[in-house]
């Protein structure tokens, strides 16, 4: 069993740490700056889709795949303006989230 844990620093940079089979290895640095800490969404297989607000406050996101963390990604347009907190998305079947 694979569980991820995420937190930002005062840098406002995004860690994460995982714990795999009851063991927690150590935290590693997504680089990029957020001003909170991220929502997560666990896919289908080894897939995790990451949303933070960056410091001009638009909306990010980054993906876990195959065992590599991509860029993050902005994601374009406002959601009736200037975003405060990370916007919560589910799976609701394979490849629709």
């Amino acid at each position: 069993m694979k569980l991820a844990l995420f937190t930002v620093g005062t840098d406002h940079v995004v860690r994460v740490r995982w714990r795999i089979d009851g063991e927690w290895g150590g935290w590693t640095v997504l680089p990029g700056e957020v001003i909170q800490v991220p929502h997560a969404v666990a896919g289908e297989g080894d897939c995790l889709d990451l949303f933070a607000i960056d410091h001009k406050y638009a909306i990010q996101h980054r993906q876990w795949l195959g065992g590599e963390w991509g860029d993050w990604q902005w994601l374009a347009g406002e959601a009736g303006g200037p975003t405060l907190t990370a916007p919560r998305a589910l799976w609701s079947s394979p490849d629709r989230l």
